[in-house]
């Protein structure tokens, strides 16, 4: 296990993962990368993991949180497709058609009914991301 003294008393109480030795960290800290997706999985603010972690940028943090959202982003653009307009990984459906769904009142179940070819946890995943990068955004511009 790495990182024991870590486990200090933070602000937050999340309990950490046990991470191995060889576990990537922030650059110029001891601070695993992990840790911070264990406050972002289970809903606390960037500010929370900030606060306990202080040895890490938000910089840092920021371009982490980046790459786990393109890691695992549910989506296709393609020149050739739709325009190169996003849409649903493996159909021909616009991200924003879901958003223009929300827009004027109809719910996600209503959206796939009317979309068949789009799975129910790409739609759920796309919403999650949005929601992860307002509060990016709204961290980026308030930290300024």
């Amino acid at each position: 296990m790495q990182n024991s003294g870590l486990k200090r008393n933070r602000l937050y109480p999340i309990s950490l993962p046990d991470v191995s030795a060889d576990a990537p960290t922030f650059d110029g800290t001891e601070v695993p990368v992990a840790y911070l997706f264990r406050y972002w999985d289970r809903r606390f603010a960037l500010k929370a993991f900030l606060v306990d972690f202080p040895e890490v940028s938000p910089a840092q943090a920021l371009a982490a949180l980046r790459k786990r959202v393109d890691a695992d982003f549910p989506a296709d653009s393609e020149d050739g497709r739709m325009g190169g307009m996003p849409v649903f990984r493996g159909t021909r459906v616009p991200i924003k058609f879901m958003f223009d769904s929300l827009t004027i009142g109809e719910n996600v179940e209503g959206f796939l009914s009317d979309y068949t070819s789009v799975e129910r946890e790409d739609a759920l995943r796309i919403l999650e991301i949005a929601s992860e990068l307002v509060e990016v955004a709204t961290y980026e511009n308030s930290s300024g």
